[in-house]
């Protein structure tokens, strides 16, 4: 007979698991093609976004594609999750206009079959009171 440790699921209670998962991209340049979305396991739910360290790597223009590429593939019905998304305030605070920006350009395609996803990490020594403002943005 299997030893079981009452903490991980024996083999019975393993064939009972439902199997899921969840893959996001959230960086433009790595983006699925649309034409192979669909090919990915039914069991996995797609999520997109731009990360907020993202908002810095790229000029207007490039800012610009990656908008239209986001918002033309999470037009893509498996996209179920959009995110990650947010604020990254371990960047230099100059830079945190720019990822407010980039929020501003790609929130309203939000829709409520979407799951959101949003990325939000305090400034360096932060006790996370800062994570807790930045969830109610939404």
């Amino acid at each position: 007979m299997e030893e079981h440790d009452g903490c991980s699921p024996s083999r019975e209670e393993k064939a009972n698991i439902p199997r899921w998962g969840v893959s996001i991209y959230c960086d433009p340049d790595t983006y699925p093609m649309d034409q192979h979305v669909p090919d990915l396991p039914q069991y996995i739910s797609v999520g997109l976004g731009i990360h907020p360290r993202h908002a810095l790597k790229y000029s207007v223009t490039l800012v610009n594609q990656a908008v239209k590429t986001f918002q033309n593939l999470l037009g893509n019905p498996c996209m179920a999750v959009f995110g990650e998304v947010g604020l990254h305030h371990t960047e230099p605070i100059k830079c945190w206009a720019y990822q407010v920006e980039m929020l501003e350009k790609i929130l309203p395609f939000l829709e409520d079959r979407h799951v959101l996803v949003i990325h939000c990490h305090g400034m360096e020594d932060d006790c996370g009171t800062e994570g807790f403002s930045c969830s109610s943005m939404s």
